[in-house]
C-alpha cells in the first residue's frame, strides 16, 4: 500500500478517500463548520481498512499519530502511519510511513516523506495559507517534489456536504473529491469526508493504479 499524505490532505481541508461506496450512513443538506482544526502533537486516529490489491482482498487497521520533531533543522509535526493487515492478502504488519510538515499560524507545507521500507526524503511542496477555511466552492491544487525526483500533482475540490455515521460517531462533513498523479505513472482518484473541527477525515475510499496494478480500499474512523 502506498503513502497518500493523508494528514496534509486533512490540514488543507481537502480530505482523502476514493470514488465509489454508496451512501450508507449519510444524510445530505447539512452545514459543516468552516475553520480547519490543525492536527497537533498528541493527536491520534485509528481506522478500519478493507480493500483489494492484485494480491487479493484484505482487511486491517491503520493508526495515524502526530508528534513534534526537528526535521532537517526545522521544527515540524510528524505524521506517523502504521498499517497492519489482519486477514486476506499480505496479512501481517506492513510497516510504518512518515510525513513531516511545517505548521505555523500563517502557513503549512510538507518538508519530508518516508515511504514504507524507504528512507526519509526531503520535499519541496506548495505552501498553503493557515489557518484554512473551507466553503462549498473551495478548491485547491498543489505539487510536491521529492528529493528522489518523484513529482506528485494533486487537485481537490469540495463537491458537497453530508452528515456521515462511522463507528467513531456521527459527523457533519465536507465531501471532497481528489486526484493525484505521480510522475512515475501512478494515479489515484478519491472522495473523502472531513469534519474540519475534528482535524482528520472520518471516511475515505480510494481507487488507483501503480506499477503493481489496480487497487482500492475503504478507510473508516473507529
Amino acid at each position: 500500500m502506498r503513502r497518500y499524505c493523508w494528514c496534509l490532505f486533512a490540514i488543507c481541508a481537502l480530505g482523502c478517500g476514493g470514488g465509489g461506496g454508496g451512501n450508507s450512513g449519510v444524510t445530505t443538506a447539512v452545514t459543516p463548520a468552516t475553520t480547519v482544526r490543525r492536527p497537533t502533537p498528541g493527536d491520534s486516529w485509528t481506522y478500519n481498512i478493507s480493500g483489494h490489491t492484485p494480491a487479493g482482498n484484505f482487511d486491517g487497521q491503520l493508526v495515524s499519530s502526530q508528534s513534534g520533531e526537528i526535521f532537517n533543522g526545522l521544527s515540524s509535526v510528524r505524521d506517523t502511519e502504521s498499517v497492519t493487515i489482519t486477514s486476506g492478502a499480505s496479512a501481517g504488519n506492513i510497516g510504518i510511513s512518515n510525513q513531516w510538515y511545517v505548521l505555523d499560524p500563517t502557513q503549512t507545507h510538507t518538508i519530508g516523506i518516508q515511504q514504507v521500507g524507504g528512507v526519509p526524503l526531503t520535499v519541496t511542496s506548495t505552501t498553503y495559507n493557515s489557518p484554512i477555511t473551507i466553503t462549498s466552492n473551495t478548491s485547491l491544487s498543489g505539487q510536491t517534489t521529492l528529493s528522489s525526483g518523484l513529482v506528485i500533482d494533486t487537485t481537490a475540490a469540495v463537491i458537497g456536504a453530508e452528515r456521515v455515521t462511522v463507528p467513531a460517531g456521527t459527523f457533519d462533513c465536507w465531501k471532497i473529491s481528489r486526484t493525484e498523479v505521480d510522475s512515475d505513472g501512478s494515479r489515484s482518484t478519491s472522495t473523502g469526508w472531513l469534519p474540519v473541527q475534528y482535524g482528520s477525515v472520518i471516511k475515505q475510499i480510494v481507487n488507483g493504479s501503480n506499477t503493481s496494478g489496480n487497487y482500492s480500499f475503504t478507510q473508516v474512523l473507529t
